[in-house]
């Protein structure tokens, strides 16, 4: 047996998205508005001193902060995404016409909207700067506008050489069918971000663009209304969303619902009420607000008063749970002192030294391969880099012919879909040619597929947790525990 380097067997490493991780679409326009809104606030205004600078960020920081701190602290209990618009607005005065600034914020939302796109869209949706290509998107209805209006008064200079229109779609109706698409925030069913977020973001910047006296659906109070509203229903959507939304179609319309009462009770009682402030006022609201967060967030993290209180026999059991919160691997160590891990400890290393130890250890190489979606014998488009890496996987099994391979995956919720015609199903025929192409490289006359997940059926259903010990077998992340492993 051979010393054994970290050079892993095939496998598979799947972090499953659960609900409460899911980007939220909503978020889109209101970038989109928010980007238009400071363009023509600087379009105004202008920006030729620092002062002018500072004048921006109190603008912002008195519409923002003390709602903001007020709605962190509540939900506790139970952005700054405006740094760099106005140095970005400052670069675009130096382009002396509307169509060089109209040109500049159409690449900059093109390519932000590209990276945006090829990122891993998790990191994308969080990293901040990734997102400005939203607020660009509101810069370009702003410069648009402007480039239309300037046409406009070339035309109505030239009336008499102007040829009459045979054909024209009223403002009306765009408007219709743009607000119609910001909307499909709200169906329940789930729509790829790939599409939709560039959908929503791309019409909201042209409802704005469509802004017009002989528009009225664009001239409606309600809509007006929702503006106002508009960034308290940003705060409050979210934490709703994560405490309240469910499958169902009621849910749904029930967080809906609530976000808009909560939304204008906060945006009456609350907002209206501190913008009236002046400046050392706001100021030391924020502060206060600031200084109880702080409070109230080092209280949550170290004070008992917020942690559940259990009965000893039932906090023993709590505790023994929390202790499986680590990987397996974390605590069941190998018994080989030569082996070296410089590789993240996924999913499917619980069952590294469970697999060897059926070889007694007696082996020249082991070679492990854990990959982010990768099933190892199919790939399946609702996975972000599922092909690309079964590719690498079959590479990897091609290019050292093991004499044994282990594929560990475990059920994915991307074949989740009827088989209809096994002869004709795409992710089947996946699967046989993957698992021919494996039988082929390892010279194995047929596979065997071993089902662990028998092992925790109990009267038909799956049993997350052993009766007798009330041990979990799943960590948070739903990976298996060392009880589940051991069984």
């Amino acid at each position: 047996m051979g010393c054994e380097k970290p050079r892993p067997l095939i496998s598979r490493n799947w972090e499953q998205q659960l609900p409460g991780n899911r980007p939220v679409e909503k978020e889109c326009d209101f970038f989109v508005i928010s980007g238009y809104l400071m363009a023509r606030y600087l379009n105004h205004s202008k920006i030729y001193k620092l002062a002018d600078i500072f004048q921006f960020y109190y603008r912002r920081f008195r519409r923002i902060l003390p709602l903001y701190y007020l709605f962190i602290a509540i939900s506790l209990m139970f952005l700054q995404f405006y740094l760099l618009v106005p140095f970005i607005f400052f670069g675009l005065q130096f382009l002396k016409t509307t169509v060089l600034r109209l040109t500049a914020v159409i690449l900059i939302t093109l390519i932000g909207m590209t990276a945006f796109l090829l990122i891993n869209p998790q990191f994308a949706f969080n990293f901040m700067p990734l997102r400005l290509w939203q607020f660009a998107a509101g810069f370009t209805a702003l410069f648009w506008r402007e480039f239309k209006n300037l046409k406009n008064l070339k035309k109505a200079k030239n009336l008499e050489t102007s040829k009459p229109k045979i054909f024209e779609i009223s403002s009306d109706d765009v408007a219709t069918c743009t607000v119609t698409i910001l909307f499909l925030c709200l169906v329940p069913a789930k729509i790829d971000e790939m599409w939709l977020r560039p959908l929503i973001t791309f019409a909201a910047a042209f409802t704005i663009f469509m802004e017009s006296e002989n528009c009225q659906l664009l001239k409606s109070e309600s809509l007006r209304y929702l503006g106002d509203i508009s960034y308290s229903v940003y705060l409050v959507h979210w934490p709703i969303i994560a405490l309240f939304m469910s499958t169902t179609v009621t849910s749904h319309i029930y967080c809906v619902v609530l976000t808009f009462v909560i939304s204008i009770i906060l945006h009456h009682f609350y907002e209206k009420q501190y913008l009236k402030l002046d400046f050392k006022s706001v100021s030391l609201l924020i502060f206060l607000l600031i200084v109880f967060n702080v409070s109230i967030q080092y209280s949550t993290r170290n004070h008992q008063f917020w942690k559940p209180k259990f009965l000893p026999k039932v906090q023993k059991i709590v505790d023994e749970n929390q202790a499986l919160l680590p990987f397996i691997t974390s605590y069941e160590k190998t018994n080989e002192s030569c082996v070296e891990t410089a590789f993240q400890e996924f999913y499917t290393l619980n069952l590294n030294e469970h697999i060897r130890t059926q070889f007694n250890h007696n082996y020249s190489e082991w070679r492990y391969l854990c990959i982010r979606d990768s099933n190892g014998f199919f790939w399946e488009p609702s996975a972000y880099h599922s092909k690309a890496s079964l590719v690498t996987m079959r590479k990897q099994v091609e290019t050292h012919k093991p004499d044994v391979l282990f594929i560990a995956s475990r059920y994915s919720r991307g074949i989740n879909q009827p088989i209809l015609d096994e002869e004709k199903d795409e992710i089947v025929e996946r699967m046989n040619d993957n698992i021919a192409f494996y039988e082929n490289k390892i010279k194995c006359n047929k596979c065997k597929v071993f089902d662990l997940g028998k092992e925790f059926v109990e009267n038909d259903k799956y049993l997350s947790f052993d009766r007798k010990t009330m041990i979990s077998f799943m960590d948070n992340g739903v990976h298996l525990t060392g009880p589940a492993v051991s069984k």
